[in-house]
């Protein structure tokens, strides 16, 4: 089942991990096919609240796929009213079959806020860890994946490598009890501790501009403040002026 599936082309320029809905559901074409275009394809406008809710497209998605929805996943799905809104998954040591890891992947497409994916213990083999990583390569806020207790081996762990090397957001890769080779692990962790590194770089760069957003904000207040000074010690002085004057037009009336 999943032998079509990877042999999907691939480009060679890939979009940057941040897309728009477009630009995703576009990957979700080209990852899954034409075929399954009416099911995964972005069809939720959470601004105004239309569409089907998460557990809706999840079950849908099972129908069209021919497998049964997972207990699990449907607990999960039910507190969420849209895909947005998911932000972990958890599959653990639970093997739902091809067709029902086909129905997760097209979730996981759906769910672009999703940051936290568990599937330890879930009898994954290298074509189903190879489908993972194209979906998740490109994900725009996946941050932690555990892997842990699978069966894949070198295909699957090469893949993950090009995933973590391109998804640079990927900075938790569990991969325990798993037949990776020291090597390939090495890279991997390699990549990691890089995708890590850039992350706290990037922290570090967001600190600052908020550092300075903040240094504007007191600046610009000061600067009102000091405006706001002189507007009224300018109006100070010109009621004083005026009443200089009604005093000194009072004096020589007098004096007339």
């Amino acid at each position: 089942f999943f032998s079509g599936f990877v042999a999907v082309g691939t480009r060679e320029s890939m979009p940057h991990p941040c897309m728009d809905s477009e630009a995703w559901a576009g990957l979700i074409r080209e990852v899954f096919g034409p075929e399954f275009d009416r099911v995964l394809a972005w069809h939720v406008d959470s601004t105004e609240g239309k569409g089907a809710s998460t557990t809706e497209q999840y079950v849908s998605l099972c129908e069209t796929l021919q497998c049964k929805p997972n207990s699990q996943l449907l607990q999960t799905f039910r507190g969420c009213q849209s895909p947005s809104d998911v932000q972990a998954l958890s599959l653990a040591s639970n093997y739902v079959g091809q067709k029902g890891f086909l129905a997760l992947l097209g979730m996981v497409c759906h769910c672009d806020g999703l940051e936290s994916l568990d599937l330890t213990h879930c009898e994954l083999q290298s074509p189903e860890v190879t489908a993972l990583c194209r979906v998740l390569k490109r994900h725009p806020s996946i941050c932690s994946v555990n892997l842990t207790g699978n069966l894949f081996s070198s295909l699957g762990a090469k893949s993950l490598l090009q995933m973590v090397q391109y998804n640079t957001r990927i900075n938790v890769l569990e991969l325990a009890d798993n037949a990776v080779d020291g090597f390939t692990r090495q890279k991997i962790d390699h990549a990691l501790a890089r995708n890590c590194a850039a992350k706290e770089a990037a922290r570090q760069v967001e600190l600052e501009r908020q550092a300075e957003a903040r240094c504007a904000a007191e600046l610009d207040r000061v600067s009102q403040a000091q405006r706001e000074a002189k507007r009224k010690l300018q109006h100070e002085v010109e009621v004083l002026r005026q009443r200089k004057e009604r005093e000194k037009a009072a004096a020589a009336a007098k004096a007339g």
